[in-house]
């Protein structure tokens, strides 16, 4: 891995704190909505957390975040 100085890493994480959140919502079954809570609670983690790392694992990800 290459090294970086401190302040590109300060530059890196204040432009990721800066981007623009968007808000995302859609309609999910009972069943699916139990399997993500129980999910959650299991792993101690937020279901915002959860899918934004599905969301991260998408193939086409890894596109877009480079540009960004």
């Amino acid at each position: 891995m290459k090294p970086i100085s401190i302040e590109q890493l300060i530059l890196t994480q204040n432009q990721q704190y800066t981007r623009q959140k968007q808000w995302i919502t859609f309609k999910v079954s009972e069943l699916e909505m139990q399997a993500l809570e129980t999910y959650c609670q299991q792993a101690q983690r937020s279901k915002t957390n959860v899918l934004r790392e599905t969301i991260r694992q998408l193939p086409t990800y890894s596109s877009f975040s480079t540009n960004s």
